[in-house]
């Protein structure tokens, strides 16, 4: 069996002014493809779990998209236009492959989910 993996993760406070850019991310975490797997190896957050596991299965892992930035306010637009699409592009195209996410929530309270 083939899964996808990846994650975006980000808390965001919107009482903070300091909006959330592609920038913050990528100062953080920005990974793609086989960058996912080098980057969360053994590391225990959502996609080392999902690496431990799916080789304790036998499972052929694909990775995708991974980001992380810290906390700070809304996450702009363009960011989670960027951010989307990143995740999108990476796993599309993969014959055959179901993919698995972590469960989170887009931009809650920034008015426009």
């Amino acid at each position: 069996m083939r899964i996808a993996i990846g994650h975006i993760m980000h808390e965001t406070n919107t009482f903070s002014a300091v909006k959330t850019t592609e920038g913050s991310f990528k100062e953080i975490l920005w990974a793609r493809n086989e960058e996912v797997l080098r980057s969360h190896d053994g590391v225990k957050d959502y996609i080392g779990g999902m690496i431990d596991k799916g080789r304790e299965l036998g499972v052929d892992l694909i990775p995708s998209f991974s980001a992380f930035a810290n906390p700070a306010g809304t996450i702009t637009r363009e960011c989670f236009e960027t951010l989307k699409k990143e995740l999108i592009t990476n796993i599309q195209g993969k014959e055959k492959t179901r993919c698995y996410l972590p469960r989170f929530t887009w931009c809650r309270g920034c008015g426009w989910n």
